[in-house]
């Protein structure tokens, strides 16, 4: 709970990462072509996968931060 009310906190009053104060939130990549460009075909053959990316930002955090011991075990996405 913590982790997401300072985060929350920060994400409102600042324009940068809270993982990386260097990068400014308004110049990160559009949050669509992180989607579009890897189900482009000519990326998928590259890198043999047959399947569509569809990304899943609360259990990428819930393994990432939830599992691998990176945070409080409390914490729920």
């Amino acid at each position: 709970m913590c982790f997401g009310v300072i985060q929350g906190a920060y994400g409102e009053l600042c324009d940068r990462s809270p993982f990386d104060v260097t990068v400014s939130n308004v110049t990160v990549l559009p949050w669509h072509y992180m989607d579009n460009y890897p189900n482009q075909a000519w990326v998928q053959q590259e890198l043999g996968v047959p399947l569509n990316f569809t990304a899943d930002w609360g259990l990428i955090a819930k393994v990432f931060l939830g599992e691998t011991g990176d945070s409080p075990s409390s914490l729920t996405v």
